[in-house]
């Protein structure tokens, strides 16, 4: 309850250039003045297992001048724990959370031949169309297709 209320009050989604997983920004992230909050918030987050990072920033605007911390989450497991564990009752950032859990690149293996690749969280399954191609042999004998879904490299 507390870091939920926590979140919805301080936190903010960050997702950006999803559809470019080398240029993507995916972070759950709060600022505060206080570091001993920041402090307290991150050994409660990793009471139940998320890992977080804590940065420093000279603050504009506003807090011109002042040191303000920064509270951030990053990488899938994290976040995904933090979505199963947490999450946010604020709507919009809950949908944000959730959007971007979709854009992260996870490993897995192929199901033809064992290779390790990236995929995204469209559950795709085959690491090449050679493999494609040997499980749709042994699936389907010689029927022709005209188009190979689900291909990732």
């Amino acid at each position: 309850g507390f870091l939920k209320g926590f979140f919805d009050s301080e936190g903010c989604v960050e997702g950006y250039n999803l559809d470019n997983y080398q240029k993507s920004i995916k972070r759950l992230n709060f600022t505060q003045k206080n570091y001993e909050w920041i402090k307290l918030v991150q050994d409660l987050l990793i009471k139940i297992g998320i890992n977080s990072t804590i940065d420093w920033r000279i603050g504009g605007g506003f807090k011109k001048g002042e040191r303000y911390y920064r509270l951030n989450i990053y990488q899938y497991k994290n976040i995904k724990i933090f979505h199963e564990k947490i999450g946010f009752s604020i709507k919009n950032k809950q949908e944000k959370l959730e959007n971007i859990l979709k854009h992260f690149i996870i490993n897995k293996e192929c199901k033809e031949c064992g290779k390790l690749f990236k995929l995204n969280k469209n559950n795709q399954i085959f690491c090449s169309k050679e493999c494609y191609f040997k499980d749709w042999r042994r699936n389907y004998g010689t029927k022709s297709i005209q188009e190979v879904p689900n291909i990732v490299c």
